[in-house]
C-alpha cells in the first residue's frame, strides 16, 4: 500500500511539487474515510487495498499506481445508488483516474485534480468542477460548478456511531 513516509521523504529530497500534491490528496482521502450524510445522499468512502488498486489500474494501463478510494452513494430522495473508484498514478501527477464516469455506468474517466491547502480538493473535467472542503473532522462542504458558476452546494456530516 501507499507508504506515506517514504514518499514524503523522496518528494522532499527532490522538491517535487507533484509528489507533495499526491501526499496531500492521500491525507485528504484518509481523513475522509467513513459514512457522510446529507439531505441529498449517503456517501461511503474507503481506501482501496493493493489488490483492488492493481486490478483497477489495468483499466488505464497505469505505470505507477499509488492509491485510490472506493465511493458508494445512495440518494435520499430517489431510489438510486451507485459506486465508483478513483485512483492516482505517480507518473501522471494532477490526474485522477476512475473506473467509470459519474454519469451512470459509462466509460472510465480522467479528471484533473488540485489540492488547495490540506482541506480542499478540486476535481474538474471540461466545464464541470467539484470542490470538496473538509470544514472539520465531521463536516464537509461540496460544491458543483459549471463554467465557474455555482450549480449546487450542500453540507455533509460524518456519521460516527
Amino acid at each position: 500500500m501507499y507508504d506515506f513516509d517514504k514518499h514524503a521523504a523522496r518528494a522532499h529530497s527532490v522538491g517535487s511539487a507533484e509528489s507533495l500534491e499526491h501526499d496531500r490528496l492521500y491525507q485528504f482521502w484518509s481523513r475522509s474515510q467513513g459514512l457522510w450524510m446529507s439531505k441529498l445522499a449517503k456517501v461511503t468512502l474507503c481506501l482501496l487495498d493493493e489488490r483492488e488498486l492493481a486490478t483497477l489500474s489495468q483499466i488505464h494501463v497505469l505505470e505507477q499506481p499509488e492509491f485510490g478510494i472506493k465511493l458508494a452513494w445512495e440518494y435520499q430522495l430517489k431510489a438510486e445508488s451507485g459506486q465508483m473508484n478513483w485512483f492516482v498514478d505517480a507518473a501522471q501527477p494532477g490526474l485522477v483516474f476512475t473506473n467509470k464516469s459519474v454519469w451512470a455506468d459509462s466509460l472510465p474517466a480522467i479528471y484533473d485534480y488540485q489540492m488547495v491547502g490540506d482541506r480542499m480538493l478540486i476535481t474538474a473535467t471540461g466545464e464541470l468542477e467539484e470542490r470538496t472542503v473538509l470544514e472539520g473532522d465531521c463536516q464537509r462542504r461540496r460544491e458543483l460548478r459549471c463554467d465557474g458558476a455555482l450549480v449546487r452546494r450542500h453540507w455533509e456530516h460524518k456519521f460516527n456511531p
